[in-house]
């Protein structure tokens, strides 16, 4: 929006500040279109303002140069260019309340049209109207057009300014009018309609002599200087003073502006929300309208009351409030005409002259707000239908309207600033228990008044009640409370006050929760069945058993009551209360059979989506083959940023998933953590979670009694980076597995179990055998005509070489295992062999092909974000520039490594570390 200001100097005024408008030409352009905004000024018409004696031969160009320049400052304010070429001349047309000529001819209007039956309101408006003059209209321009413009807008000043002075007088204000008048007329001493005004409010303050001098000094003016009489008001008003006529004193009460004062009483010990003040303070300086937004329980009146107190001050023409009771367990929600005959009411209107339409309602409470500065407080909307008559179209006014609702249409429609409001923090929750059990007891047991202000969620009330609870017993200690609340089956039947049922955290989460549809209703319960934090759309629609089209619309519904807050645009979680509640509703309301199948459908869903995004990012990999259940929808990742990006985002889900499913579904848990290998592996290789799942999808898959599902689990075992740090530990699980595998036949898991074997057996230096398992593998791959698994097995033999440095039949059998992942485009499969290959090399002494080897592979590695391997690559490289005699470009290679291996909790960080501080220093 753009302020265009000609009432007084010209001002043209943006959001980020004043406008330039650049030199004088332009400026009377302007000043002569706003005087006549919204009808068009001839082009010649303009030309004669901005060159009054002699415009030159090139003023017609000079005019849209100057035209395009300030179209041009408009747009870069806000948009919108504003002035218009039309029919030989230009027209500017700003918007609602942009330019204060426009908004002072309505208010005077306004003013003028309730003089006779509202002198409250008329002066008001009238007020209002004045109040936009900041000096003569157009004082800082010297041409005779816009001279001529200026005598015109003054005498509407001066009309305005004399129904301004008869609305006071008809409110009683002689006594304070007396001065005003008395400049006024010195001013224009030929205005009788201001002579008339002031004779009258003299003889009403008791002053009649002062009220017949003012006459005669009147008519002495007039006949010696103009040569007129009085007129004919003028000697009657003389005439009914001398007659001491009772007709000009005022009769019955005077009637007064009321100035309401209905704003609640601010709670007690209100604490932890400075900041949130501070942020009302600065959107209220802007918008006239804030929506402060939140789940019950989360103090969203106990702000906007505390804030409505803070800044009354400022609203002379006082503070209104209405309850709207759009979430009240008793009562409807309070309709529109209702809430617009109490703020009618509490403006002095008499309830029996109300009008009985809704729109006429709004119109009346508009009109009553007109020229007021007033502070509307609107608690617990339901709707912003039912908020948006009671809406004022004051600019002055402001409005703060309290919803467990995001009111979007007030946002979008209305221009409403939105400030939602969020759980406190711990420092904040804990000053909220001082509060109220006392600073000295949270001093002594702080630890305990951090537990209890996480286990409360930091949630305003269940704070309150909490507090509340400890101190009925004021010597108990605080640990004791703390306790009590851990038991989640506890928790809520504690954060309830005994006796009153209407203030306990699940009747405030139930108010919201009666508001939902059927539909909405029924997927927030199934939603606490999730088994983690965070829940993507795709995860919801499985436990909904319905579209993602259909869940996204659920979840913008389930968020705007707040009981579920967006983590990102296509992720949701819960408060732990609300969960609690939302798991109590599941329990209480939903058959056993449809929470198991909601459960069997979210497993079903993570198991196989995962296993897409595994595949996707390594190939190759062997790993069992899995049936996608009908009805399951999983997501399918397109590239190897999003597989990980999704990993990253649900990786504590997985583990969780694994934990509950162990028991209730043993059949899935015991592929997940084989299916999330590809994750773990390129993410965080060294994480304890993984052999800690692992051993849970073991014990999943022995419940089953299911062999070869061990015998995966087994295998995958060996496969963990886990294993290279304690092969001890991890050869008893593959020998385990060779045997459940030979018991079947040669397959594909046979061969994996021999290759992770030998991998094992090569951390124990056992080189031999660690080449014959590896040998082993090679034969059942290629009987079974598996070329990924085959070129795996050839790397196995030629790592075994390399560690036993036989280096020369290392890279025989790696370079044969390179021609083989390459035939089959198998990125993942040449960087590894790729990587032995180029540590092959450099033992050999033969640098450009070590470093065309480790090359190749560090782009592969990084393509694929495996960033292990890719460490181990930089540290080869760097190893090799070091043996070639370049040790500047290896410290930069070491840098990198380290880097990777810190972020990734790698132990061979130490070794890089060592490598780097062997180096030689450079000056």
């Amino acid at each position: 929006m753009v302020e265009f200001r000609i009432l007084g100097p010209l001002e043209v005024v943006s959001a980020e500040g004043r406008v330039e408008l650049g030199g004088p030409k332009p400026r009377v352009a302007l000043a002569l279109l706003l005087a006549h905004a919204g009808t068009v000024v001839p082009a010649e018409r303009l030309i004669a303002a901005m060159w009054p004696d002699r415009a030159p031969s090139s003023a017609a160009k000079n005019l849209q140069t100057y035209i395009w320049s300030l179209r041009r400052a408009f747009a870069q304010a806000d948009d919108d260019p504003r002035i218009v070429a039309r029919s030989g001349g230009y027209v500017i047309t700003p918007g609602p309340g942009e330019l204060d000529l426009t908004v002072f001819a309505t208010l005077a209007g306004e003013g003028r049209r309730l003089l006779a039956t509202d002198p409250a309101q008329a002066s008001a408006k009238l007020r209002a109207a004045l109040a936009l003059w900041r000096g003569p209209a157009l004082m800082d321009f010297h041409v005779p057009e816009l001279e001529i413009e200026a005598s015109r807008l003054a005498e509407q000043h001066r009309t305005v300014l004399e129904a301004r002075f008869e609305a006071d007088l008809a409110l009683g204000r002689h006594a304070e009018l007396v001065p005003e008048l008395a400049a006024s007329v010195a001013e224009h001493p030929a205005r009788e309609r201001l002579r008339r005004l002031l004779m009258l409010a003299l003889y009403r303050c008791g002053r009649q002599a002062d009220a017949l001098a003012t006459f005669a000094e009147a008519r002495r003016y007039l006949v010696g200087e103009l040569g007129v009489e009085p007129g004919r008001e003028l000697r009657e008003l003389h005439q009914r003073i001398l007659a001491a006529d009772n007709g000009l004193d005022l009769r019955g009460e005077i009637p007064r502006a009321v100035v309401p004062a209905e704003l609640p009483h601010t709670i007690t010990g209100f604490a932890g929300r400075e900041a949130e003040l501070e942020r009302l303070e600065e959107i209220t300086r802007k918008a006239t309208v804030v929506v402060i937004e939140g789940v019950g329980g989360v103090g969203k009146t106990a702000l906007a009351v505390r804030f409505a107190h803070r800044i009354a001050g400022g609203f002379a023409d006082g503070q209104l409030a209405v309850n709207l009771r759009g979430f009240d367990p008793g009562q409807p929600p309070v309709e529109p005409e209702e809430a617009l005959r109490s703020l009618l009411r509490g403006l002095g209107a008499d309830p029996r002259s109300l009008p009985s339409e809704a729109a006429d309602l709004a119109r009346l409470f508009r009109s009553r707000c007109a020229g007021r500065k007033l502070l509307i407080l609107l608690d617990n909307a339901a709707s912003a239908e039912q908020v948006r008559p009671l809406l004022p179209g004051e600019p002055h006014c402001r409005v703060v309207v309290t919803s467990r609702h995001r009111l979007g249409g007030l946002v979008t429609r209305e221009g409403a600033a939105r400030l939602t409001l969020d759980v406190l923090g711990e420092t904040e929750a804990t000053e909220v228990l001082a509060h109220v059990v006392g600073a000295e007891r949270v001093r002594a047991e702080p630890v305990a008044a951090a537990e209890i202000a996480r286990l409360c969620d930091g949630l305003p009330l269940a704070l309150r009640i909490a507090a509340d609870r400890a101190g009925m017993v004021p010597g108990a200690p605080l640990t004791s409370l703390a306790a009590r609340l851990a038991a989640e089956r506890e928790r809520l039947d504690l954060l309830a006050v005994p006796g009153d049922d209407t203030t306990a955290v699940r009747s405030a989460f139930s108010l919201s929760y009666r508001a939902l549809d059927d539909e909405a209703a029924r997927l927030f319960r199934l939603l606490s069945l999730h088994p983690g934090e965070g829940i993507g759309e795709g995860a919801a629609a499985a436990l909904g058993g319905m579209p993602v089209a259909r869940v996204r619309r659920l979840l913008d519904v389930l968020a705007g009551a707040h009981l579920l807050e967006y983590a990102a645009l296509d992720r949701v979680r819960f408060h732990d209360l609300i969960r609690l509640h939302a798991a109590e509703l599941s329990a209480s309301t939903d058959s056993e059979a449809e929470r198991a199948a909601a459960r069997q459908r979210v497993a079903e869903w993570y198991l196989h989506t995962v296993d897409n995004a595994g595949r996707l990012l390594i190939p190759a990999r062997v790993r069992p083959e899995l049936t996608v259940p009908e009805g399951c929808e999983p997501l399918t990742p397109r590239t190897h940023r999003e597989a990980l990006s999704w990993f990253d985002a649900e990786e504590a889900n997985l583990a969780a998933l694994i934990r509950e499913t162990v028991r209730a579904l043993p059949s899935v848990a015991w592929k997940v953590p084989l299916a999330a290998w590809d994750f773990y592996y390129l993410r965080r290789p060294w994480a304890p979670d993984l052999p800690e799942l692992h051993r849970l999808g073991l014990d999943a898959a022995r419940e089953i009694g299911d062999t070869h599902a061990q015998a995966w689990v087994l295998t995958s075992l060996g496969y963990l980076p886990w294993a290279l740090r304690h092969p001890d530990e991890a050869i008893p699980f593959l020998l385990e597995a060779r045997e459940l595998w030979e018991a079947g036949g040669p397959s594909r898991g046979q061969g994996a179990a021999f290759i992770a074997l030998g991998i094992c057996y090569r951390a124990q230096g056992r080189f031999g055998e660690a080449n014959a398992c590896c040998e082993r593998a090679v034969e059942i791959f290629h009987a079974l005509g598996d070329r990924h698994g085959e070129g795996f097995a050839l790397t196995g033999v030629g790592a075994g070489f390399l560690g036993d440095k036989r280096y020369d039949e290392a890279v025989v059998h790696l370079e044969r295992a390179v021609k083989m992942f390459e035939h089959d485009s198998d990125v993942w499969g040449q960087a590894v062999a790729l990587t032995d290959a180029g540590n092959a090399y450099r033992n050999l002494g033969r640098t450009t092909e070590a470093l065309d080897c480790l090359g190749r592979a560090l782009d592969m590695h990084r393509a694929i974000g495996d960033r292990k391997r890719e460490a181990v690559v930089l540290r080869l490289l760097g190893e090799t520039r070091v043996a070639a005699g370049e040790p500047g470009p290896a410290r930069g290679l070491f840098e990198q490594a380290l880097q990777i291996y810190e972020d990734i909790s790698d132990p061979h960080a130490h070794a890089v570390a060592a490598l780097l501080a062997a180096l030689p220093r450079t000056s």
